[in-house]
């Protein structure tokens, strides 16, 4: 081995691969099992209902590479509108980002996918720009969207920890992660998880893909 170190190299690449294996294979079963939470239409959504394909996207609001990763994601949509997006807060870094998990959960009960996406968007925006640091300040863009009183959360808070958990059981190590998922392949489900900022290329190509074994398969 002195002599030959590259056989400790290759024995370490080779490892690495082989953990790497069954950690994907560990995290495509909890996603197979988990499915029907991942796919539960009371979480906020957008796009079409029931259709072949969605993209679960688990984020939270202080992270800076899950506002690149959103925008990437708004743009896919606006490409693909045969494609369900769900969002499920996996929010840990802030007070002000688990607050604002609590309020999108409020804000979507309230006033429905049209008011959860301007909440969406204008918390993000706000936390791009740095401006957005305290509940108050969570709550004065929920007062913007709805009349209703903020009140009464635990509900919420109990949706928020569920999706976090719910994260971590499927493997979600890190924000931002999704899922791609399709439905409709007579095989069953197919899934496929992305780790990090992926670019709006990176989930047409991948959704390409699932498309097109869903073609061979009928």
């Amino acid at each position: 081995l002195i002599k030959n170190p590259r056989f400790l190299v290759q024995a370490s690449e080779n490892l690495e691969q082989i953990l790497a294996k069954e950690e994907a294979e560990n995290a495509s079963k909890a996603i197979l099992d988990n499915a029907h939470l991942l796919l539960d239409k009371n979480s906020p959504n957008n796009g079409v209902k029931n259709s072949k394909f969605t993209l679960v996207e688990f984020f939270d609001y202080h992270c800076p590479y899950c506002i690149k990763f959103d925008k990437s994601v708004t743009e896919f949509a606006k490409d693909n509108k045969d494609v369900q997006i769900i969002y499920k807060d996996f929010a840990y870094q802030t007070e002000a980002s688990r607050y604002a998990a609590v309020i999108g959960a409020f804000i979507f009960d309230k006033e429905g996918v049209e008011g959860y996406m301007k909440f969406h968007a204008e918390v993000y925006k706000q936390m791009e720009e740095r401006k957005l640091n305290t509940k108050e300040q969570v709550e004065q863009i929920a007062k913007s969207i709805t009349k209703k009183p903020i009140e009464h959360l635990e509900k919420y808070e109990m949706i928020s920890q569920d999706s976090y958990e719910l994260g971590r059981t499927i493997g979600v190590t890190g924000t931002p992660s999704a899922i791609l998922i399709e439905t409709g392949n007579p095989r069953g489900i197919t899934t496929y998880m992305f780790r990090g900022a992926v670019s709006k290329d990176a989930l047409q190509s991948k959704l390409n893909e699932l498309k097109e074994i869903a073609e061979e398969n009928k």
